[in-house]
């Protein structure tokens, strides 16, 4: 579908950007692995984590995410983070981002 006065793009970047960015995306998925944080909101069965700046959506391995919970990433669903419990924070750090 095409707006007035909207060109039609043969060349393909608008794929190879989302592409590129995706593949961007999953990278740092990965590099989230092993990382810990606190669940900060819940909801509907999953909870939000704040890591590497930015909010992250979280969903319990085994059981449901509470609130203040802290938690380890072990793997991902696209871009959901799958997480375990983790044990408590070491040091009582003040910053706004999670994990070490």
């Amino acid at each position: 579908m095409r707006f007035e006065g909207q060109q039609k793009d043969h060349s393909g970047r608008g794929r190879a950007v989302v592409t590129t960015a995706l593949r961007i995306a999953w990278l740092l998925v990965i590099a989230l692995l092993g990382r810990e944080a606190v669940v900060r909101r819940t909801g509907g069965g999953t909870g939000q984590v704040l890591l590497e700046g930015a909010w992250w959506t979280v969903r319990g391995r085994d059981a449901a995410v509470t609130e203040g919970q802290h938690v380890r990433v072990v793997d991902h669903d696209g871009l959901e983070l799958i997480v375990e419990p983790a044990g408590p924070p070491q040091g009582s750090g003040t910053g706004q981002e999670d994990g070490p």
